[in-house]
């Protein structure tokens, strides 16, 4: 068995900022992602009990079911964002993260990073491994690593909610009323009608 090196060597500092900056990118798109999903989720709901009150008396079970839809998104977007940072935790994982949007740059700095966390191969030869690290953060420096995030989506999410909100704002616009009432409907479910 190796033992642990006491002077490890560090992955370079650039490397390392870039790394980082990867990681937060991610994170605001799960999190631009998730909001979007989740206004276009409470947009439909409302609209769903907007047009049934107007033809049917909608039963307070059925309500409160739309509301837990709304609870359901905002729980699923804090649960993925959870889920992405817990798998952006360290430099390896997020180095993972960036292999699956650029396999090969990715594959380099997954073993670069692999390297400089393995006692072994720095026992082996502490040189090759610092030469590696250099070679990748020279090679990550010249990159955008925004290209390896996966695709956004929510700008589509975004329209599809704008043109619900702007549908709603004209109902509100021509009977305000009629989406006051909806809105209480929904958020209060149990309450009388």
């Amino acid at each position: 068995m190796i033992p642990r090196r006491a002077n490890r060597i560090a992955i370079p500092a650039r490397l390392v900022s870039k790394l980082a900056a990867f990681r937060r990118a991610l994170l605001g798109l799960v999190v631009r992602e998730g909001f979007a999903w989740l206004v276009l989720t409470a947009l439909i709901v409302l609209l769903t009990v907007l047009v049934l009150d107007r033809f049917i008396d909608t039963a307070a079970w059925f309500r409160a079911s739309l509301l837990a839809v709304i609870g359901v998104a905002a729980v699923s977007l804090v649960m993925r964002l959870v889920r992405v940072n817990l798998a952006c935790r360290s430099p390896l994982h997020i180095a993972r993260v960036i292999s699956v949007g650029e396999p090969l740059f990715g594959d380099h700095l997954v073993g670069a990073i692999e390297l400089a966390e393995s006692d072994l191969e720095q026992a082996r030869s502490a040189t090759l491994c610092a030469g590696a690290l250099e070679q990748v953060a020279d090679d990550a420096d010249s990159r955008d690593l925004r290209a390896a995030l996966p695709d956004a989506r929510w700008h589509h999410v975004f329209r599809a909610a704008t043109a619900l909100m702007i549908v709603i704002v004209c109902v509100f616009l021509m009977a305000p009323n009629l989406v006051r009432n909806a809105v209480k409907r929904l958020l209060n479910p149990f309450a009388g009608t």
